[in-house]
């Protein structure tokens, strides 16, 4: 069935927020926990390990502090933290590129008085949070009244401003400040500064009830345990507040307590790291991934039991057991996520796409099994086209999904490069129905440490990511078949590329195979450095353009053809669009011949041309080329999840798919190679005529 909600946002950090609260109450009704650490404390490079530590310890959120000399709503422990990171020279910069390292793994909410920001620039420093993924903002010294501003800046942005709320909030104020809230409220458990406490504030469950009549159950409040080996907040404390509320922040440091005095404590001591912490006795499942060594180990447990706070703390499923958040999927009403630019140029051939992908999965009844099948569709494009940014986004969202089964993205060449990361990073299967961009799977000498680069948890999980679109390797030998083929006879070849991951991958390609086709290819050249004197001199009768559909393409044929009225050109499918088309010559047109993935009608095999009578029928238009993709991506996907021992298991899911073996679908029969990659390579080749592209010949790479 498709999800009643349609399209969705395109996951800013406000929607991460939301999601890890909604998470956190799907399994188990527990509170969302989230510790609070400072930023460059003890150190850059351990403060970046204790992040690591939190998110692979099970965090749904984590409050991440800038280090500030004057921090009035801190107390001493806080305080000396963030001294000690300051005269290590932590910067903004540095917090905000420390956000970055988990931003894809948990939202981060960073924590920064008034004086920093303003000093920065608001938009300035708006800008670079966004930038690095982060999910919303803190200003404790900033007052109600003066949030305007900064409410702005960070709603253009998709961040969440959060505001605290004190135990003595009157109740007219709450009501103002509750209006405006985004992401959360935070309810501060305490009057006075932060610091460990015996016990919670006299009236925290009254202020917690009147913010929950507010925002519902998006609120917070904080948690300050006052050891290890015991936590000072007891049971019947956590049972008065924990139907109230729905997250938990953690706002003890972790350098305090018995471990010494703030940049001491994460040094390790002989036999304390062996010691059994109260969170594991009993038999209780140790956190995932222990692998950290040290004093970060010794923090996540910390974290862990600090976090524990008596009965509040079924926060993490029996305050131990996390190891299934990132690889087991929960429910039996599962999410397929569909990333595609339903903005922009491409919008038309994105919403075929998806229409398609909504037929495969509306012809499978919606289920697989005893699953409900739901399919929600997220953007990635602006106006102007796909955006990095929202793809990057999007897999943010997707990941913090406990129903979230597969993720099919994305469409543009090279675009899965910035979703690989991510979805990777949380062994979720993903399958793009038309990024053909080579280094995603294979090595290419155009992206150094290709396709490992884009694998964060290789070593883990190994390769999540495949296609049911040929990669680019079978389209520059479906150019040179044509190329050489009756009627062209290309003898040598120029070779221009744009400077970027797809199209010189793609240019490097057409080259190292060009002289088993009988052609002489010389080395690609930037399209920047090209000049029509040096390709005239070269005595090359065609030229080959690696790249996407730019100005620079257009300028680079019809200047071509205008110097050498009988210079053949030839593109990829990144070329294959309206807007390159529209900017070419009368001339540079009749000389274009571009390729790109995909059958004739008349090709087709039974179910292919089923498929395009179905298509027609459920939503009155021929598809364009792409759709056929998206609809053989969804039934991969379907297929997969039918053949996988265990569906709730990402794992195994990923296994199902990587097994794909002479499936029959609407492109015809393939495999799923070791990379990704399918042993099916069909390609369409069209000349422009009128200003629109009309093919002229269908091929399949053997």
């Amino acid at each position: 069935m498709i999800a009643p909600e349609g399209v969705l946002g395109v996951g800013t950090g406000i929607d991460r927020i939301a999601e890890a609260f909604e998470a956190a109450r799907a399994d188990g009704r527990r509170a969302a926990l989230m510790p609070y650490m400072m930023g460059g404390f003890p150190d850059l490079h351990r403060s970046r390990e204790i992040a690591l530590a939190y998110a692979d310890a099970g965090a749904d959120l984590v409050e991440l502090g800038v280090p500030f000399s004057d921090p009035l709503a801190d107390g001493p422990v806080i305080h000396a933290a963030g001294t000690a990171a300051l005269r290590a020279g932590v910067r903004v910069q540095d917090v905000l590129e420390l956000a970055r390292t988990i931003a894809g793994r948990v939202p981060v909410i960073v924590m920064c008085y008034a004086n920093p920001i303003y000093a920065r620039g608001l938009d300035r420093f708006a800008d670079a949070l966004a930038g690095s993924g982060a999910s919303g903002l803190i200003v404790p010294d900033l007052p109600h009244e003066e949030a305007p501003e900064v409410l702005e800046a960070c709603e253009r942005r998709g961040l969440a401003l959060v505001p605290l709320l004190a135990p003595t909030t009157p109740e007219a104020r709450l009501a103002r400040i509750g209006e405006r809230a985004r992401g959360f409220l935070y309810t501060v458990s305490l009057t006075g500064t932060t610091g460990e406490r015996a016990g919670l504030a006299e009236g925290l469950s009254g202020v917690i009830s009147r913010a929950k009549r507010i925002r519902g159950s998006r609120c917070a409040t904080s948690c300050s345990p006052s050891g290890t080996r015991s936590v000072s907040i007891r049971p019947a404390h956590a049972r008065s507040h924990h139907h109230r509320r729905r997250a938990l922040p953690v706002d003890r440091p972790l350098g305090d307590g018995d471990q010494g005095p703030p940049g001491h404590g994460d040094r390790p001591r002989p036999g304390r790291d062996r010691r059994r912490h109260p969170a594991h006795a009993g038999g209780l499942a140790r956190p995932p991934r222990v692998a950290r060594a040290g004093a970060v180990m010794r923090i996540r447990n910390r974290v862990l039991a600090g976090a524990a706070c008596g009965a509040l703390m079924a926060t993490l499923a029996a305050c131990g057991t996390t190891t299934t958040t990132t690889t087991t999927i929960t429910g039996t009403a599962l999410r397929i996520y569909s990333s595609l630019p339903l903005q922009g140029p491409e919008s038309s051939e994105a919403n075929d796409v998806l229409d398609a992908e909504r037929l495969a999965l509306q012809q499978a009844g919606g289920k697989v099994g005893r699953y409900t099948i739901n399919l929600v569709s997220l953007n990635d494009a602006t106006s102007a086209g796909w955006s990095p940014k929202l793809i990057a986004a999007n897999s943010r969202t997707v990941i913090q999904r406990a129903n979230a089964v597969a993720y099919i993205g994305e469409l543009d060449p090279n675009a899965s490069a910035q979703s690989i990361p991510l979805t990777n990073a949380d062994d979720l299967l993903q399958v793009s129905p038309y990024d053909t961009a080579i280094g995603l799977t294979q090595a290419t000498p155009a992206v150094p440490g290709s396709p490992d680069t884009y694998y964060q948890s290789l070593s883990t999980y190994g390769r999540t990511f495949g296609r049911v679109v040929p990669d680019d390797n079978d389209q520059a030998k479906a150019q040179l078949q044509v190329m050489e083929g009756k009627g062209l006879g290309v003898k040598k070849l120029f070779i221009a590329e744009d400077g970027g991951a797809y199209g010189d991958a793609i240019a490097d390609a057409v080259q190292q195979d060009a002289a088993g086709a009988g052609i002489t290819a010389l080395a690609p050249v930037p399209v920047s450095a090209v000049h029509v004197q040096n390709l005239a001199a070269s005595g090359a009768d065609a030229l080959f353009y690696g790249g996407v559909a730019s100005a620079a393409a257009d300028q680079l044929f019809n200047s071509a053809i205008a110097a050498d009225a009988q210079l053949k050109l030839f593109g990829p499918g990144g070329l294959y669009t309206s807007s390159f088309t529209a900017g070419l010559s009368p001339a540079a047109q009749r000389a274009t011949y571009l390729s790109e993935p995909g059958e004739t009608t008349g090709e087709l095999p039974a179910a292919g041309r089923a498929f395009l009578t179905a298509f027609k029928a459920a939503y009155h238009h021929v598809p364009w080329t792409q759709a056929i993709f998206g609809y053989a991506a969804m039934q991969a996907v379907l297929g997969s999840l039918q053949r996988s021992t265990a569906v709730q298991d990402r794992a195994d899911d990923v296994t199902a798919f990587f097994a794909t073996k002479n499936r029959s679908s609407a492109l015809g029969t393939y495999s799923i190679d070791k990379a990704g990659d399918t042993s099916l390579a069909p390609y369409i080749f069209s000349r422009v005529k009128g200003g629109k592209l009309v093919a002229f010949k269908g091929l399949i790479v053997p």
